[in-house]
């Protein structure tokens, strides 16, 4: 089942450079599973917004956030790779 539009709050990973979580704001950062928070560590809120499958991201597909809230509760989105860092 696809969500519509939900609201989220975001959180940045003081251990992880431009990781973030995006969770439903009736949800807790503390209930999601250990392994992902050891792994994330320290969580500063950085914003709560409205999404909906139309909003555009900077990094992802809304559609896709609102994929993987309805499927496990939350969305992680990691640091983008900068290309021009390896050769081809």
């Amino acid at each position: 089942m696809a969500l519509e539009v939900v609201e989220v709050n975001v959180y940045r990973s003081a251990k992880r450079a431009d990781t973030y979580v995006y969770i439903p704001v009736d949800g807790e950062f503390e209930n999601l599973p250990e392994a992902f928070k050891s792994h994330f560590g320290q969580a500063t809120m950085i914003l709560r917004f409205l999404l909906d499958a139309n909003k555009p991201l900077a990094q992802v597909q809304a559609a896709d956030v609102l994929r993987a809230i309805a499927e496990q509760g939350f969305y992680v989105q990691l640091a983008a790779v900068d290309a021009d860092i390896y050769p081809r």
